[in-house]
């Protein structure tokens, strides 16, 4: 799944407040949802919604599909590529992994994901990430997108 080195991203159009991140060491894409949280400049952590899977087996696109979110301190390295659009094909990706329904959801600006985590589910849950709908608030349980496994996803 290292389909996203192929980019042709201008790297003075790269800026670090970007919504998404490319990581070229795992070679993934993925919805930036805040930059230093809380924490010194300079330094993490980040909170990110995985959008391609690091492994491209049944296990890795099901925690994709969970919307995995991941709360970090991993600094930027120089190869990786911050923008405000995806790349075409890695958004037509996103949508056919996700389904269309839960691929808009999770792509529009205004869903504000942020503001739906309850973050103390995030911090005992998260070991690399955790579903967004095992950590969301139950206030806003009823506006994630329905989710089924993958296979079982209508076309």
């Amino acid at each position: 799944m290292r389909q996203a080195t192929n980019h042709s991203f201008d790297p003075a159009h790269q800026h670090r407040r970007a919504r998404f991140h490319y990581s070229a060491y795992w070679g993934t894409w993925s919805l930036v949802l805040t930059h230093r949280c809380k924490a010194k400049p300079s330094y993490g952590p980040t909170i990110e919604i995985d959008l391609t899977p690091i492994h491209n087996d049944v296990a890795g696109i099901q925690q994709l599909l969970g919307m995995n979110v991941r709360r970090h301190c991993t600094d930027p390295r120089p190869r990786d590529v911050f923008a405000d659009e995806l790349p075409e094909g890695i958004e037509s990706l996103v949508r056919d992994l996700f389904g269309r329904e839960a691929a808009d959801w999770l792509l529009d600006p205004t869903t504000e994901i942020l503001g739906k985590i309850h973050w103390e589910r995030l911090r005992d849950l998260s070991n690399g990430g955790a579903s967004l709908y095992a950590i969301v608030h139950p206030r806003f349980a009823s506006q994630l997108p329905v989710w089924t496994h993958p296979g079982q996803r209508a076309a």
